[in-house]
């Protein structure tokens, strides 16, 4: 057991470490909205959340797909119960490595907007941010786009050889 997971995020920034994605000194974990998503006992996805004890911040500190789970919309499933289970105007939150576009473009899509951006052991951050009602509505609205059977058996991958 390391020393960080028995004390809590106040307890972490009293002993002189420094944390610079964390906003709010009160905040501490939500066993609330932090879950993980397995099937068939394969582990595809998790989500951990903190949150400030007035529930008006939330803080998605990870929020991590498998491979095997990505496009089964298990993170939007995530973002759809925290935002759900909130209070409209709370705000979400989370930082994102400048490097991972298809993430900054995941949560851009769901209303997320880049506010502000923090350089922590020489890698830029961007914090993105949005309401929960703003997140709820982008879920809402958002539809899969209908696909035929063929586009769908066009994307199947084929690795066996014709000999």
């Amino acid at each position: 057991m390391n020393e960080r997971s028995s004390i809590s995020t106040a307890e972490y920034r009293y002993l002189g470490y420094s944390i610079p994605y964390i906003q709010h000194s009160t905040i501490d974990i939500d066993y609330d909205h932090s879950f993980v998503w397995a099937e068939k006992g394969e582990l595809l996805g998790y989500i951990l959340v903190y949150a400030t004890p007035d529930r008006q911040h939330f803080h998605i500190y990870k929020i991590v797909t498998n491979p095997f789970g990505r496009g089964k919309g298990i993170g939007s499933a995530f973002l759809h119960y925290l935002a759900n289970t909130v209070d409209p105007a709370a705000d979400i939150y989370l930082y994102v490595w400048e490097k991972l576009l298809s993430s900054i473009e995941f949560f851009a899509a769901r209303g997320f907007a880049v506010t502000d951006l923090t350089v922590f052991r020489r890698m830029r951050f961007h914090l993105m941010s949005v309401t929960a009602e703003t997140l709820m509505d982008k879920l809402d609205s958002a539809t899969r786009p209908e696909t035929s059977v063929v586009e769908d058996l066009s994307r199947v991958r084929h690795d066996v050889k014709n000999r």
